[in-house]
C-alpha cells in the first residue's frame, strides 16, 4: 500500500518517550533496513523481531519497500515456537538488534549495526505492490492447536485504516501505539495515523500502565487509543481519568465490562468509547459499536455493532442459510478484510 509515500511527510509521523521524529527520519531508517536487500527478499517474508518502537516501525516499512511481507515475532518466546514460526513461514531473513550474524538458522539483520542510509537519489527503487499482494503474517496463539500464520493483504490494511467510519482517521490524528507488533492491534495504531498523514505516538513502557499511559497521552496530545478490555478494566480500577484526553478509545479483545464501561464514563465523560470485534484473520476489526453508555441501561452486556467499511456480517444457521431475527446461529464475515488465508494450509 504505497499510499503511506502520499500520506505522510506533512507533520511529525513517529513520536517515542519526549522524542517526535519527521517522518524523513524513519524513511532513512527504512533505507538503512533495506538496502542491498531487495534482490534477496522480493515476494519473500521477513521477520521482525524489535519490540514496539521507532525502529520497529521503520523494520516493518523498510520490509515492505522491498516487496516483501512481514512477520513480527516476540524474541522472548520459546525458541521451539520461534523456530516453527521461522520454518513454517519459509521466512527469509530476522530484522533485530544484538543477535549476531544468524539467529536460529536466520541471516540477521541489524538495525545497530547498518550503514547510513543511502541518499534519497539512490534509493532502493521498487514497483508498487499489488492490493491482493502479502503484507503481513501473524501467527495465532495455537492455544487449540499448531499455530496458523494468518496471511494479511495490503488491501486489507487500506480498508482497515482509510475511509473509516468508525472512529476518526485524519492528517490531524494524534494515536498511541502501545501494543506489541505482533498484535494485531498494531496494524490500526500504526498504519492508521501514517496512511492518513497522522502521527503515530509510540507508547516507552513495556507493559503499559495507567500513569504511564496517562503521562504519554499528556506528553503528545494523543487523541485515539486501542486497549485491550483487561488493560481498560486495570487502568479503570486504578483511576479512569489516567486516560483523560483522549478524544476516541476503542476497546475489545473480549468482551466488554459493563461496570468499567460505565465508571470510566463517569469518570471521563468526553471521551468517546467504542467495542472493536474482531479476530485476526479480518485485520483487527469486523465491526464496531460506539457505546452510549445510558443507552445500556439494563443491558446484560455491550453490542459488537455494525461491519465496518467494506465488510459484511452474516448470521447463518447449520445449512449457511440467514436466521431470522432472535434466532441463534453463528457469525460469518466477509468482505476486503478477510486474509487470504492460513500460511501454506488449503483450509
Amino acid at each position: 500500500h504505497d499510499r503511506r509515500e502520499i500520506a505522510v511527510g506533512r507533520r511529525p509521523a513517529v513520536g517515542a518517550g519526549h522524542a517526535v521524529g519527521a517522518f524523513h527520519q524513519v524513511q532513512g531508517q527504512c533505507r538503512q533496513v533495506v538496502d542491498g536487500q531487495a534482490a534477496a527478499c522480493l515476494g519473500q517474508i521477513v521477520a521482525v523481531g524489535l519490540p514496539r518502537s521507532p525502529k520497529g516501525i521503520a523494520a516493518i516499512l523498510g520490509v515492505l519497500r522491498i516487496g516483501a511481507a512481514y512477520l513480527p515475532v516476540d524474541l522472548e518466546h520459546p525458541p521451539e515456537r520461534l523456530r516453527f514460526m521461522f520454518t513454517d513461514s519459509q521466512a527469509r531473513a530476522l530484522v533485530g538488534t544484538g543477535l549476531g550474524d544468524e539467529f536460529l538458522g536466520l541471516r540477521c539483520l541489524d538495525v545497530e549495526r547498518l550503514p547510513a542510509p543511502p541518499p534519497a537519489a539512490s534509493a532502493t527503487e521498487i514497483r508498487p505492490p499489488d492490493g491482493d499482494a502479502l503484507a503481513y503474517v501473524m501467527y495465532t496463539s495455537g492455544s487449540t492447536g499448531q499455530p496458523k500464520g494468518v496471511e494479511i493483504r495490503h488491501r486489507s490494511i487500506v480498508r482497515l485504516v482509510c475511509g473509516t467510519e468508525f472512529m476518526r482517521l485524519d492528517r490531524d490524528v494524534v494515536m498511541l501505539h502501545a501494543a506489541p507488533l505482533g498484535f494485531d492491534a498494531s496494524t490500526l495504531e500504526v498504519w492508521g495515523p501514517l496512511l492518513n498523514g497522522g502521527c503515530c505516538v509510540v507508547h516507552d513502557e513495556p507493559v503499559p500502565s495507567g500513569p504511564g499511559l496517562a503521562a504519554t497521552i499528556a506528553a503528545h496530545g494523543v487523541q485515539a487509543a486501542w486497549l485491550t478490555a483487561a488493560l481498560f478494566n486495570a487502568v479503570v480500577d486504578d483511576d479512569p481519568r489516567h486516560l483523560a484526553g483522549l478524544r476516541e478509545l476503542l476497546i475489545g479483545g473480549e468482551a466488554l465490562s459493563l461496570d468499567h464501561v460505565r465508571r470510566f464514563h463517569a469518570a471521563v465523560p468526553g471521551t468517546q468509547l467504542i467495542n472493536g470485534y474482531g479476530p485476526t484473520e479480518t485485520t483487527t476489526f469486523a465491526a464496531t459499536h460506539r457505546i452510549d453508555v445510558p443507552a445500556l441501561a439494563g443491558a446484560k452486556s455491550v453490542p459488537i455493532g455494525r461491519p465496518i467499511t467494506r465488510t459484511s456480517l452474516y448470521i447463518l444457521n447449520r445449512r449457511g442459510r440467514p436466521v431470522p431475527d432472535g434466532f441463534v446461529g453463528e457469525l460469518y464475515i466477509g468482505g476486503l478484510g478477510v486474509g487470504r488465508g492460513y500460511l501454506a494450509r488449503p483450509e
